[in-house]
């Protein structure tokens, strides 16, 4: 029979420089709890002790649970040896293992709790918690709800059966606890190094898991007191919600994308006052295109849309009066009348008159360097054409004198032979 001494146990911490190595029995492997370095430095400080033989692994040696962080601090440097009662090593262990034997042992000791306490009438829900427990169960979207310390408060079904069954976690609840735990905590120091932003909301990517994650804080008594994690469905990550829901229905990608526009659409309408040159500049379309799309799309016959009359193009007044360019019209003002040269009690020219005068100067004048200009491109368009004539006659007058002269060359010919 083998006897279990402190000298051989302490060596496995000394080997791996742990702080705590899984005991497990020896009839099924069930974990036990942890052996302490902490309680064995204690045991071997007393030398008879230290050299005195056991029949199995002494209770003082053993702590039945250790706390999380020693617990992630433990699986962080897996593979981790596993011992028995008789002090021998069995097996090792990778985080995934050591983290869900770490959560069926804490269920078996909530449970034996539970059973050895005595039965303790439940006191009747109140209409506050009913309520509150149909909106959970109600909402399509995974939930999970955890402590400061990454204890699982709240779960719903969509959790368990779409995230925690996933071959990453094995329907293991403590490893999605320490995996989520980490991340947040990831998450929020990530933002406090970037700068002052707000981490009462947090989103987050997995990749690995398909998934995108929405973080808020729950807050309790004006204090945090835990997270709140609201997931996307793993398999349709990235489609919205109202997709989904018109999906559902039976509705085709094509019906839905036609409702979809035509909302936008007509909300738009909405915003600019039923006005369709703003609602197009706002969608960044061409009018007679929005105009196509109304009428394609029965926006008026889906959203009751009533336009009694053209509508009119509001200008702000802040523009009208900001226009540089507009000036008001000047009033015209007679000329004051002016001392003639001539007889005594002649009359003197109106006003009128002398503004008619006035005007004529300013019409002649502007015209004359214009008639100028007209006369200089005719006299160059005269020569032109003047230029072309003349080569045009000589050609035919040298034409002319050839056709002469072949004419006398024949006749010349033509005569003695006669």
């Amino acid at each position: 029979m083998t006897r279990v001494r402190p000298l051989e146990i302490i060596r496995f911490f000394y080997s791996t420089s742990l702080d705590h190595i899984p005991l497990v029995r020896d009839l099924d492997g069930q974990l036990e709890g942890y052996l302490s370095r902490e309680l064995l430095n204690r045991e071997l400080s007393d030398l008879d002790r230290a050299q005195a033989d056991y029949e199995s692994v002494p209770e003082t040696w053993v702590r039945q649970d250790i706390d999380r962080e020693e617990l992630l601090k433990l699986s962080s440097q897996c593979p981790v040896p596993v011992v028995n009662r008789a002090g021998q090593k069995k097996t090792d262990w990778q985080d995934t293992e050591l983290l869900r034997n770490a959560s069926e042992l804490k269920e078996r000791r909530a449970q034996e709790s539970a059973d050895a306490a005595e039965v303790i009438s439940p006191e009747p829900e109140t209409s506050d918690q009913w309520f509150a427990r149909l909106v959970l169960a109600a909402i399509p979207h995974p939930i999970l709800a955890t402590d400061l310390n990454g204890h699982a408060l709240f779960y719903n079904e969509g959790f368990q059966q779409r995230v925690l069954e996933r071959d990453f976690f094995h329907k293991n609840l403590a490893l999605a606890e320490s995996y989520f735990l980490e991340l947040t905590r990831g998450l929020l120091a990530r933002v406090y190094s970037e700068g002052p932003h707000p981490t009462d909301l947090l989103f987050a990517s997995i990749p690995e898991l398909s998934i995108s994650v929405e973080i808020t804080t729950i807050h309790r008594e004006q204090q945090i007191s835990g997270y709140l994690y609201i997931f996307q469905d793993p398999e349709l990550s990235g489609i919205p919600h109202e997709v989904l829901s018109r999906l559902e229905r039976g509705m085709s990608l094509d019906e839905i994308m036609e409702e979809l526009e035509a909302g936008i659409i007509a909300s738009m309408l909405r915003r600019n006052g039923q006005n369709v040159s703003h609602a197009s500049q706002a969608l960044r379309i061409n009018r007679s295109t929005l105009q196509n799309k109304i009428k394609r799309l029965k926006v008026n016959e889906r959203y009751a849309r009533k336009v009694d009359g053209p509508v009119r193009r509001v200008r702000s007044a802040r523009s009208e009066n900001s226009d540089p360019e507009r000036k008001p019209p000047e009033e015209s003002t007679d000329a004051s009348p002016s001392v003639g040269s001539g007889k005594k009690g002649s009359a003197v020219p109106s006003g009128k008159k002398t503004a008619k005068k006035s005007t004529a100067k300013k019409k002649s004048k502007k015209s004359a360097p214009q008639n100028s200009a007209d006369l200089k491109k005719k006299k160059k368009t005269a020569k032109k054409s003047a230029e072309k004539s003349g080569s045009t006659m000589g050609q035919a007058r040298s034409s002319k004198k050839a056709t002469q002269k072949k004419k006398t060359a024949l006749r010349k010919k033509s005569g003695p032979a006669s």
